[in-house]
């Protein structure tokens, strides 16, 4: 799955292609160093929801995440 995404930009999926979950939708960022991708933040949820306010939440949480790793490397 992580080849799929550009880890610079967040990602939305609408109606996801499996049995019961296609009034389902996917919003997810990439975290890590500027080198690595370390992980996902995604966020699961109907499809009538709020993208805007959804992109916004785990852009800052993949962020927040990316500053935490970065900080733990630096003091190994």
């Amino acid at each position: 799955m992580s080849d799929a995404f550009d880890a610079r930009r967040p990602f939305v999926r609408v109606g996801l292609d499996h049995p019961g979950l296609h009034d389902v939708s996917l919003v997810g960022a990439t975290y890590g160093l500027p080198t690595r991708t370390l992980g996902t933040v995604s966020l699961l949820g109907p499809v009538r929801m709020d993208y805007a306010k959804a992109v916004r939440t785990v852009r800052a949480a993949a962020l927040e995440l990316s500053r935490l790793v970065e900080t733990a490397y630096e003091e190994s």
